[in-house]
């Protein structure tokens, strides 16, 4: 009875997963769950549910997750209907929600960029309820599992500790504060004229988009820079028939970079949406090392071990990719920036990156409060308090339930920083500085990625480097290259 649950979890994926990547790139205006789950009908009973013992782990929680969204596939449905549809006005167009949220990065006009921000905060609003409705759904349905709460269901099915790493990501706060408040001051200063505790998310989104650095970084030079990259580490990207690049515009393409695995290892496609400067060869690194990983995955694997591991894990092959941007050896090599130049670019992007961190900590410790209270009373209130403790900005108390991420997907982002800090130091020690050119490198990350979702993020540390999870590195980092 298992193997045949496997069988059609593995063919629900391949359909959902393609559906998602059609909606999310802008081949399609409408997201169709409800005929896809029509398909699979005993994935979403029960007695499936009660048939896959509670030591399969993965799977059952799969199946648990899937009869979530299944219950809330109507309302999933309608709010990506209404982002599809949204139209707002800009100058003598109206515009998408994907162009509104690219147009505020290029903005020099502050008051256009604010009133962007604002349009978009009414659109949020207007969703609110349909969010509120989804997340009492989810609290009010998994009680029926016999795990409790959600906060305790998470607990179990993902096998990590959360109040553990909260103490954890505390810390982090703590020690990176004095560097990260110092230098977003200083450079918010002499960049727009504004200080840190006066800024905006607008103004950060715009801040970090790195103007300075677009000479260097061309739309054009993205296709050939991935295959010369990968070719260097043993990857010949024209012969990876499994791999598919969506690099095309659209107008209702999702601008946030995406990997979908719709068949894991036969077919996984990038959708990026190309907006000019570096952040398009970090969201492209970042999405790549999803790719290979997924692409690099052994068949023999069960579907749990290739698909439903720790979602975690393939955030530290994609982290690892992304801050290869973040290497002063890496961008020498493949990018036109030397002295100067390359210290500001380093020390920008350096900045960018603990300020995500420390973003990620503060919806991290929001989310904790909100799953462990289920508290949909005050949770915009608790919003804004983490958000702004972390980042030192103002924070809307409108974006709390839109810039939630289910599942405490914000702790698996952190151990995978965590993670990836450890394992980018762990190539330098045993194969030099130049390790991304270094075809043996290569060939540990295939044999990594060959294991699939099989691993957790510890256990994959404890094997490779030998070392218990670990935020020093990281802390370590931060501070030697954002020092004063």
């Amino acid at each position: 009875m298992v193997d045949s649950i496997r069988k059609n979890i593995e063919e629900f994926l391949r359909d959902i997963t393609c559906e998602y990547y059609n909606f999310g790139s802008g081949k399609k205006r409408t997201l169709d769950l409800t005929s896809i789950y029509k398909k699979y009908p005993t994935l979403f009973d029960k007695q499936t549910i009660n048939e896959v013992p509670p030591e399969k782990r993965k799977l059952r929680g799969f199946l648990i997750n899937t009869y979530l969204n299944h219950k809330t596939k109507d309302i999933q449905e309608e709010i990506a209907r209404k982002k599809a549809e949204k139209r707002f006005p800009f100058k003598d167009k109206n515009i998408t929600l994907s162009q509104l949220e690219v147009l505020i990065q290029y903005l020099h006009n502050r008051k256009e960029r604010e009133k962007l921000h604002n349009l978009k905060i009414g659109f949020v609003k207007e969703i609110e309820p349909l969010k509120i409705q989804y997340l009492q759904d989810i609290y009010n349905t998994v009680p029926l599992f016999s795990y409790g709460r959600y906060f305790s269901y998470l607990v179990r099915i993902q096998n990590i500790d959360f109040s553990h790493y909260k103490r954890s990501f505390e810390f982090f706060l703590e020690e990176t504060e004095n560097v990260y408040t110092h230098n977003m001051n200083k450079y918010l200063l002499s960049k727009l004229g504004i200080s840190l505790n006066s800024a905006a998310l607008y103004d950060i989104s715009y801040f970090f988009r790195g103007f300075e650095f677009d000479n260097q970084f061309k739309i054009g030079y993205i296709k050939d820079f991935l295959k010369e990259f990968l070719y260097n580490l043993g990857i010949d990207l024209e012969k990876q028939k499994n791999v598919h690049l969506d690099l095309e515009e659209r107008p209702t393409k999702n601008p946030r970079a995406f990997c979908a695995p719709c068949e894991i290892p036969n077919n996984v496609y990038l959708s990026v949406l190309p907006q000019g400067g570096y952040k398009d060869f970090e969201t492209t690194l970042h999405e790549m090392g999803h790719v290979e990983h997924f692409a690099h995955t052994s068949s023999t694997l069960r579907i749990e071990d290739r698909a439903l591991g720790d979602m975690g894990l393939s955030e530290v092959f994609a982290f690892l990719f992304q801050y290869l941007l973040q290497d002063p050896v890496f961008v020498e090599y493949y990018f036109d920036m030397h002295d100067e130049d390359l210290n500001a670019f380093i020390r920008h992007i350096s900045l960018a990156k603990l300020y995500l961190i420390r973003r990620y900590v503060g919806k991290f410790l929001y989310e904790y409060h909100l799953h462990k209270k289920e508290d949909l009373q005050s949770f915009h209130e608790k919003y804004k308090e983490h958000l702004e403790k972390a980042l030192y900005i103002k924070i809307p108390t409108e974006m709390a339930l839109y810039d939630l991420d289910m599942d405490f997907y914000s702790a698996n982002y952190l151990r995978a920083w965590f993670a990836e800090s450890a394992l980018s130091e762990f190539l330098r020690t045993k194969f030099g500085k130049k390790w991304f050119i270094n075809k043996k490198a290569g060939d540990l990350l295939k044999e990594l990625w060959f294991e699939g979702k099989r691993w957790q993020i510890e256990e994959m540390l404890d094997e490779v480097i030998g070392r218990p999870f670990d935020m020093e590195p990281l802390i370590e980092e931060v501070k030697r290259v954002l020092k004063s």
